[in-house]
């Protein structure tokens, strides 16, 4: 996380994915605070433009892979395939 924080700067809000209450927050002040959500755009586009070396965008592809693959196993379902297991859901239904 500590490399991740290095990368973002402040560009972005960091939030523990396997943690709700972390992701809770953050997506809270997200939405309650005007115009942050355009501020951490522009930093991000300014962020972005400024790293050229791919070895330094590294731990964000991993962190946002990472993500992509925890996200896959969220949806309107009931029923959760068997390979969200190794994201901490059992699989079967919700009960």
């Amino acid at each position: 996380m500590d490399t991740l924080r290095a990368q973002v700067g402040d560009a972005g809000l960091l939030m523990d994915l396997m943690n709700p209450d972390s992701m809770t927050d953050g997506l809270n002040t997200l939405t309650t605070e005007p115009g942050l959500r355009q501020t951490l755009v522009e930093r991000s586009k300014q962020r972005l433009n400024s790293m050229i070396d791919e070895r330094a965008l590294l731990p964000i592809k991993v962190a946002l892979e990472s993500f992509r693959q925890r996200r896959l196993c969220w949806g309107r379902r009931v029923e959760f395939p068997a390979s969200c297991r190794r994201f901490g859901h059992p699989g079967g239904n919700i009960k």
